[in-house]
This record gives structure tokens, sequence and C-alpha cells, in this order.
């Protein structure tokens, strides 16, 4: 079975948490659960990006599609317009419920064009996908496990990529303050050796000064 399921969706949810640059997923004919869409859902708590999310023709139930309601109530940072959801058992009402949440961020966001929801409609992987073309958006196409794990793959290669720059610079700015550290302490050590000079020379100076008055008494003796 090459669909994706709930297992390959979650890898795609864990991926659209640290990515701030895909902006649809097309996940129809998976046979993803409610557990899926929750694992979605989830995702959009923390994604910035995501417009487009095309559930088509899975096995989402009512539960599914309340937490994916849920979620879209409380989120303020969202930039999603639409969710295709036919072919589902999500009850009319859930759905319209759905696409109320999605026009209101969208009114927030005080953008134009808001895509609905159609009720009972089906969007199929096809039609979904030349839509998200259409409009050049970034997109995750989902159409089987294999293609998750290359998706899953790359991501994880980019963040290692990520890791090493970060470890690069901060090695360089340990070498930086290390460097500074020293010389501070260089002029620490200047500025400690000054002041031993300038108190030899004061010391000297009282001394000459006794001998100074020395000699004056000295003198008027005679």
């Amino acid at each position: 079975d090459a669909s994706v399921g709930d297992k390959g969706v979650k890898v795609v949810a864990a991926i659209l948490k640290k990515n701030s640059a895909i902006e649809s997923v097309s996940l129809g004919y998976n046979k993803i659960s409610d557990d899926g869409a929750k694992a979605i859902a989830e995702a959009l708590k923390e994604n910035t990006s995501l417009q487009k999310i095309d559930f088509s023709c899975n096995n989402i139930g009512e539960e599914g599609g309340k937490h994916i309601l849920n979620v879209l109530q409380k989120i303020d940072t969202s930039v999603i317009r639409v969710i295709y959801l036919g072919g589902n058992q999500i009850s009319k009402e859930t759905q319209t419920k759905i696409n109320q949440e999605i026009i209101r961020i969208q009114n927030r966001l005080k953008s134009v064009g808001v895509e609905t929801i159609e009720d009972g409609g089906i969007q199929n992987d096809e039609s979904a996908r030349s839509s998200n073309e259409d409009e050049g958006l970034t997109t995750i196409h989902a159409t089987n496990a294999s293609q998750v794990s290359v998706n899953a793959d790359s991501d994880r290669e980019s963040t290692r990529k990520t890791i090493k720059a970060m470890e690069s610079k901060i090695r360089e700015q340990q070498l930086t303050i290390a460097r500074q550290q020293a010389e501070l302490a260089q002029k620490d050590d200047n500025i400690v050796q000054r002041d031993k000079e300038i108190a030899f020379l004061r010391l000297e100076q009282s001394r000459m000064l006794q001998q100074l008055e020395e000699l004056k008494g000295g003198s008027e003796a005679l």
C-alpha cells in the first residue's frame, strides 16, 4: 500500500512546524483518519505560511473535523485560506463552521479573494494540485509514503546544514571573544606595570626631596 496514511502525515506535520516556506499540502486519497487530520491541524499552531490543505477523499470523520475547527478558533498567526474536505465523513455543520473560521482569519489579515469550502463538495487530488500550481504556491504533494520520506530527508539535510553554519558562526564568535579578552588582559597588565612604575618614581621623588631638605639644612649650618 503506497498511501501515506496517518504515520506519513505526521512526518509532514513535523515538517510544517519547522518550515516557513511551504504554502500548500496535497494529501488527497491517502487513507488519512482523524489522527492524521489532528496532526496537520496542530502544525497550524506553529506554521505561518500554509495557505491550502487538500484533505480530499480520506477517512476523516467528525472528530477530526472538530479538531481542525477547534485549532482554527484558537490560532491568530495562520494565513490559511482554504481546506479541501470533500469526500470525508465530516458533517455539513462542521464544514460550515470551519469555512467561517477561515473567512474570519482572512478578514483579520485584511486579505482579499478568500476561497471557501463547498459544503459536501469533493475536490480531488488533481484539481487541487492544478489550482495550487496555477497560483505558484510552494507545495508538498504527499501521494505516497516514499515521497514523504524524501521530503523528511530533505528537511533533515537542510536542518543539518543550518546547524553546521550556526556552529561555525559560534566558533568564530568564541575566537573573537577569546582574542578580545586576551587584549583586555594585556591592557590590564600594562596598566598594573605603569602603576608600579609611577609608584616607584613617586618613592624616588620623595627620597630625593628628603635628601634635598637635608642638604639645605646642612648648608645653613655651615
